[in-house]
């Protein structure tokens, strides 16, 4: 019996190795803007989200935003890889559908404004309570 999923296509080699040099830069760097977004917040209140990760280590703020241009980059050239698989009718695996997803969901936890962040994530909207 002839398996479909064994001939589904994965992303190409060059489009993997993008993925791996980008993805650690842009995942330190969203954890740690989540990381002030949230636990930041609901401790002391609204936050100028950014500003101390960019004056005590400037070189996570310049590797976090040159890994994330890259993995939009990477998005870009996997979309279009898509594309040209789907005009072909070849199957994608669903690992690359997994990864993909999973890129997608962090870059729009990144995008997403603070202040609905604030509004969906924290009591009180980052209301600091009063003393």
């Amino acid at each position: 019996m002839h398996d479909a999923r064994a001939d589904a296509a994965h992303l190409p080699r060059w489009l993997s190795l993008w993925w791996l040099a980008a993805a650690p830069g842009a995942a330190l760097f969203i954890a740690r803007i989540l990381y002030e977004e949230t636990y930041l917040t609901w401790r002391y209140g609204f936050q100028s989200v950014g500003f101390t990760l960019a004056h005590t280590a400037p070189h996570l703020v310049v590797w976090g935003s040159v890994s994330l241009l890259l993995l939009l980059l990477w998005g870009l050239g996997t979309g279009v890889w898509l594309v040209r698989m789907r005009v072909q009718r070849r199957p994608v695996s669903r690992r690359t559908w997994w990864l993909l997803a999973g890129t997608g969901v962090a870059l729009a936890l990144f995008f997403l404004p603070y202040e609905a962040w604030q509004l969906l994530f924290t009591p009180g909207g980052g209301e600091r309570p009063a003393p």
